[in-house]
């Protein structure tokens, strides 16, 4: 059975949209472990990730990064994505609520832009923009369960070959 660890900060707790992969992952025949991690940046990240032991085991990383900071972390997502292995990390950065005031909006995409350009070369990085209701009331973490949410999720397994596997018939 394949194994993936979804890490990261809190997108990829139970109520986050982190939440969708993990149950899609499932679905598939997937063995998933998780680690949220509420309010960290890239750097805490980084730092508390020594804590989760032996990860050899795992197939595929899908890191939730890129948050907690209205700038572009370059080189501690670099060192994450080291940490866990280029050849299997995936990168999803926070998703940005487009409903959002125009200055945050601009600033938010300017750090996502920044982040997948500096990490591009090494690993596959997915984004998102969602309308206000997609989000949960504080307008920066978006829900589990949302047709954006599963979108992304969708387009991720699709790029990465992990298929629904057939139904006997």
């Amino acid at each position: 059975m394949p194994k993936a660890l979804v890490y990261g900060h809190s997108q990829a707790q139970p109520t986050g949209m982190g939440d969708d992969l993990v149950k899609a992952l499932h679905l598939r025949g997937w063995q998933v472990s998780r680690t949220g991690l509420q309010g960290r940046n890239d750097r805490r990240l980084l730092a508390e990730a020594s804590a989760l032991g032996d990860i050899a085991g795992h197939d595929l990383v899908f890191l939730y990064a890129g948050g907690n900071s209205d700038r572009p972390s370059v080189r501690s997502l670099r060192a994450l994505v080291q940490h866990f292995g280029p050849h299997r990390t995936i990168v999803i950065l926070p998703p940005i609520n487009v409903d959002g005031p125009p200055e945050l909006v601009v600033t938010l995409r300017t750090r996502n832009r920044g982040n997948r350009e500096g990490i591009a070369d090494l690993v596959k990085v997915y984004d998102l923009e969602a309308p206000g209701a997609a989000f949960k009331p504080d307008g920066r973490h978006m829900r589990a369960g949302t047709p954006a949410g599963a979108a992304l999720v969708a387009q991720i397994l699709r790029d990465i070959a992990i298929e629904t596997p057939a139904v006997a018939p």
